[in-house]
């Protein structure tokens, strides 16, 4: 029996399948040898297991540098840096086969240093596909500055936890001082490397449905899983 053809997305030194495993290849922003010079420094050992990315494609539609479709798509803990998550979907599904699949492992807000963030809306997904987004925009980043705090899944999980403390560690004092770095961030250009987007399990789920009635994609859930105990993220099937 053919084994299914699988694309993974920014996989760095972990990915779910290696190649002696499945019939898989490797898409990423970086070659291996960028990502070592990223994070040579910082991440040594990340980098000395890195994997060989078989397409670095920078581009947004990254649909039409690949040349052939795939039956699963995995994407663990990359949708939420894509600017324009919609125009993201459209290009995942057209490189699937009839019956392929998009698997999405998301974090979930209430356990990451996105605890305080606002959640994506409806609008904020729209304005970014009429937008265009190539690249994090101003508010994106502001976002991402502004309400980050240090707070982790063990720190919600804990019973007795001092997320309170945590929560008043900020990165800014003012919002005036966050949106000044912002622009400048997004003036400077380069990778900025940001969640752009915030869920929960249920406001993922729910803003998939109006995408989909809109026809703003044909992708639907057709399996998911909320998060689990000590862990960060929760579990979505596309088709």
């Amino acid at each position: 029996m053919k084994q299914p053809k699988v694309l993974e997305f920014g996989a760095f030194d972990n990915p779910t399948y290696f190649k002696s495993e499945a019939d898989i290849e490797y898409l990423d922003y970086f070659s291996k040898s960028e990502l070592a010079g990223l994070h040579g420094a910082t991440k040594p050992e990340r980098v000395r297991n890195a994997i060989e990315v078989d397409h670095v494609i920078k581009a947004i539609d990254f649909a039409e540098q690949l040349p052939t479709q795939f039956d699963l798509l995995i994407a663990n803990h990359v949708i939420e840096h894509v600017p324009d998550l919609i125009r993201w979907l459209d290009n995942a599904s057209r490189c699937l086969s009839n019956s392929g699949r998009i698997f999405l492992s998301i974090p979930h807000k209430e356990y990451t240093f996105d605890k305080i963030r606002p959640l994506t809306t409806l609008s904020d997904l729209l304005l970014a596909y009429e937008e265009k987004l190539v690249a994090p925009c101003v508010r994106q980043v502001f976002e991402s500055l502004y309400y980050y705090r240090p707070i982790r899944a063990e720190h919600v999980w804990q019973a007795a936890s001092d997320i309170p403390k945590l929560i008043g560690q900020k990165r800014f004092q003012t919002a005036s001082a966050a949106w000044e770095t912002a622009k400048e961030k997004v003036r400077s250009g380069g990778l900025l490397d940001v969640h752009c987007t915030v869920f929960t399990y249920e406001s993922f789920l729910d803003l998939m449905r109006e995408l989909e009635v809109a026809g703003y994609t044909r992708l639907r859930v057709v399996d998911s899983a909320n998060i689990q105990h000590l862990a960060n993220e929760f579990y979505v099937l596309l088709n």
